[in-house]
């Protein structure tokens, strides 16, 4: 069995790097920040669940598997939010006149 958990464990990590790559790509690609935003969120996002599984399969029911699975119901959330919202305050700090002085 402990063939099998290090087989699933690495191809957890190999999904959370294809992850990380797509990311990297994806930003230095973009141009605007909110698709860059969304990139890297992508990355985040997949290195936590891919974490988690692996905690998951490593030790089956137990209190770090309860543990993991909280925190990545409150984090994957909260990465998203404030991913959108950083993104939407770059757009109205864009959107808005100049300050005073700022061209000179």
């Amino acid at each position: 069995m402990s063939v099998v958990f290090g087989v699933a464990e690495g191809a957890l990590l190999l999904l959370a790097a294809a992850a990380a790559i797509v990311s990297v790509l994806g930003i230095a690609a973009s141009r605007d920040v909110y698709a860059q935003l969304i990139f890297g969120s992508i990355a985040s996002g997949g290195a936590l669940v891919a974490l988690v599984s692996a905690v998951i399969i490593e030790e089956g029911a137990s209190i770090a598997t309860a543990q993991c699975i909280v925190l990545l119901l409150l984090m994957v959330p909260s990465s998203a939010i404030a991913t959108h919202r950083i993104a939407a305050l770059v757009r109205d700090r864009d959107r808005s006149s100049p300050l005073p002085g700022a061209d000179q």
